[in-house]
């Protein structure tokens, strides 16, 4: 099946030398699951990556984690980095050909909170490198007890990565806490957008509906309620569900957030779940909550100092 030739991306990320597993109870690669045909053709990944861990399987694809084998645009031989290869099974030239529609939308961006991508491969069978992440959102939230400057972090890098692509006129389609990664070693709730595999061109309506269902409006009428996205702007539901990942952090993992910042915060987040709104605004009204916070911890500690 011909495919389009290896592209690079033009950029090189941050790599930092993995000492220790990313999970806990990673998932070994078997030898079944990798292909051995030998291949001399420049655009085979067997060449470059060595697997290491399967990080996630979806529907079409199947992410790993690894090594380079050799010096590449990655970084040198060593240097940790991902690969997104398609599903062996139920393998069809469409499928080939998202996966490749995919890597071309990442490969244009260039934002410190969208991930990387570098390469793409033909052989053994398509595929394409990407800077190596650290854990989901999701997972550290649920892991770890996620604190006010903590949120405050983790939002601005989450809706900064979703307003540069709607600048660019890109629409990701699937935000999500398991949509969001930190840093390979986590130091902070720093995050970066992953998995474009449902992204499109931004346009005034959507043709399908977000691919996360939970993360999408829905209606009070009981038959139109899970086509509620009809009637919504592209960029709109993607602010939906950032808005509905962040409340859902705030109400379920937020158990170290103060009041009344938390209820601040709540309340720009349920702000984005209603049509027309100001993804700026919402940044700023979260700095001024963080600010406001800051004020009332430091009033505090000054007033018990002159006791």
């Amino acid at each position: 099946m011909p495919m389009p030739p290896m592209l690079l991306g033009s950029q090189k990320p941050q790599m930092v030398p993995c000492t220790n597993p990313l999970y806990k109870e990673a998932l070994k690669v078997e030898a079944q699951d990798l292909p051995t045909e030998e291949c001399n053709d420049s655009n085979d990944w067997l060449k470059f990556f060595a697997c290491n861990v399967e990080l996630a399987k979806g529907g079409t694809g199947v992410v790993f984690s690894g090594k380079l084998k050799v010096q590449g645009p990655q970084g040198p031989q060593g240097t940790p980095c991902a690969l997104k290869r398609i599903l062996r099974t139920d393998f069809t030239e469409a499928m080939a050909m998202e996966l490749f529609a995919e890597f071309e939308m990442m490969k244009g961006l260039q934002h410190p909170n969208v991930a990387t991508v570098f390469a793409f491969y033909e052989v053994p069978f398509p595929a394409f490198t990407m800077e190596l992440l650290g854990i989901t959102l999701e997972r550290s939230t649920a892991e770890h007890d996620i604190d006010n400057e903590g949120i405050l972090v983790a939002f601005d890098n989450a809706a900064t990565a979703v307003q540069y692509l709607h600048s660019v006129e890109i629409a990701h389609r699937d935000i999500k806490p398991h949509n969001y990664c930190h840093h390979l070693h986590r130091q902070s709730w720093e995050v970066k957008l992953i998995d474009f595999d449902a992204a499109e061109v931004l346009k005034d309506r959507a043709e399908t509906g977000p691919a996360t269902p939970a993360y999408a409006p829905t209606g009070m009428d009981l038959f139109g309620a899970f086509n509620e996205w009809k009637r919504w702007h592209m960029a709109d539901l993607d602010m939906f569900a950032l808005g509905k990942t962040f409340q859902e952090i705030v109400c379920e993992k937020g158990g170290a957030l103060t009041e009344p910042f938390k209820e601040d915060f709540w309340s720009i987040q349920e702000k984005l779940l209603h049509p027309n709104q100001d993804l700026q605004q919402a940044l700023e009204d979260a700095e001024a909550a963080g600010i406001r916070q800051r004020a009332r911890l430091e009033a505090k500690v000054l007033a018990k100092a002159l006791i």
